[in-house]
């Protein structure tokens, strides 16, 4: 999943692995991580607020939370496809 990535990022991705979706998220936010997976409800506050950017979800169709918040297909990734999570970035 994270190869797919790499080349259109222009960088060399490596996964981290954190025990939920807060820690991830803190990390996010705090510009210790530049990009992560996490579940809807895990961000659903910071990318309302402004804190979190939702790039795609990870799912085949749009999420009802964020309905503004593309597919990885729609984004550009057509055989990209793993659930709800959405790949996000710090603002």
């Amino acid at each position: 999943m994270l190869r797919s990535l790499a080349f259109p990022l222009k960088n060399d991705p490596c996964r981290l692995p954190y025990k939920g979706g807060a820690p991830a998220a803190l990390d996010l936010i705090g510009g210790q991580v530049d990009l992560a997976f996490l579940n809807v409800p895990a961000v659903l506050s910071q990318v309302r607020g402004g804190e979190l950017r939702a790039l795609a979800v990870a799912s085949a169709t749009r999420a009802k939370a964020l309905p503004e918040t593309p597919t990885m297909a729609e984004a550009g990734y057509r055989d990209f496809a793993m659930g709800t999570a959405p790949a996000a970035r710090s603002r």
